[in-house]
Formats: structure tokens, C-alpha cells, sequence
């Protein structure tokens, strides 16, 4: 995530924050800050002590890179749309590798 956030910082210059969907650059930002957290808490093993409060903020800092993959699936609705119409499709392509199998 950093180097897609470093790259599309040195394309877009001084104009990252004022594009369409400047939002969600701003969330990376935060999401990418926060793994750098996770990293230096994981490193400490401050999640192997007992369930102090900085043990629950990386346990929400995990929680937090899950919007991130939302906005990902919410980007690529036709992936989406493909991969459920395959999902919908494998009963019928189990009932005729059966068929299959009979013959």
C-alpha cells in the first residue's frame, strides 16, 4: 500500500488532495499510517502482554485495513458481479460433472 500511495503522490503532485475522490486518498493515508503502527507494536510484542489498551488499538487497526478492501470490491463492481455469477454456477457445475461421471 505504500508504494501505491507514494506513486500516485509523485503523479499527482501538489494536486493529490484536490482530485475527485480525495477522500478516499486521505483514508490510505490514515490506513498506511496505521500499518506502520502495527509494524512497531508487532515488533515491541505489545500483543503478547495481557490485553492492555494498546493490545485493543492494534486489534482496531487490523479491523480498520478491511475498509480499504471495501473500497476496493466497491471499485471493481463488474469483478464483482463475475465472480458471484461463478459462485451462483457451481451446484449447476456439480450436478453435471455428476451427470458426467454417470455416463
Amino acid at each position: 500500500f505504500t508504494v501505491e500511495l507514494l506513486l500516485r503522490i509523485a503523479a499527482y503532485g501538489r494536486w493529490f488532495f484536490q482530485v475527485l475522490g480525495w477522500q478516499w486518498a486521505c483514508l490510505d493515508i490514515i490506513l498506511v499510517a496505521l500499518s506502520y503502527v502495527d509494524v512497531i507494536l508487532v515488533i515491541l510484542d505489545i500483543e503478547g502482554q495481557s490485553q492492555t489498551g494498546a493490545a485493543k488499538a492494534l486489534s482496531f487497526i487490523r479491523m480498520a485495513r478491511i475498509m480499504r478492501m471495501i473500497r476496493m470490491l466497491r471499485l471493481f463492481g463488474e469483478l464483482r458481479l463475475m465472480l458471484q455469477m461463478v459462485l451462483n454456477s457451481l451446484l449447476s457445475l456439480f450436478w453435471l460433472l455428476i451427470f458426467l461421471v454417470l455416463l
